[in-house]
């Protein structure tokens, strides 16, 4: 038996090949979520290793990727991610202009700018 229809008996019950689109795509984040949490571990291992401050998965299904980041001082910080499906990699800039107000900008298969204001509650 295959691994993904031994995770697809444990998780539903039926065999990989009795499951609706829906149900596979669910099948897919709980494996995807799964080996992330297993590598945990070994990606913190790997940030270190690499002087990486950030190395994390993030999204869910096609929008899952791969994101290392560094922060060069408190206000100016990059970011890489790599999309796992899409295989199409961004870059983040981003700069802190005042303890609530950044600016990003994103180059990949498209460029952003974006102002963000956050605000946050105790």
């Amino acid at each position: 038996m295959s691994e993904a229809d031994a995770l697809s008996y444990l998780l539903t019950g039926r065999p990989l090949t009795g499951l609706s689109a829906s149900q596979g795509g669910d099948l897919s984040n709980a494996a995807i979520a799964l080996g992330v949490t297993q590598a945990a571990r070994i990606s913190q291992d790997i940030a270190q290793r690499f002087g990486l401050d950030q190395l994390t998965v993030t999204g869910g299904g096609e929008e899952t990727a791969l994101m290392a980041g560094k922060d060069f001082s408190p206000r100016l910080y990059a970011r890489y991610a790599y999309g796992i499906f899409s295989q199409v990699g961004t870059l983040f800039l981003g700069y802190r202009l005042t303890e609530h107000l950044r600016v990003e900008a994103g180059a990949g298969e498209k460029q952003t700018i974006d102002l963000l204001y956050t605000i946050e509650k105790p």
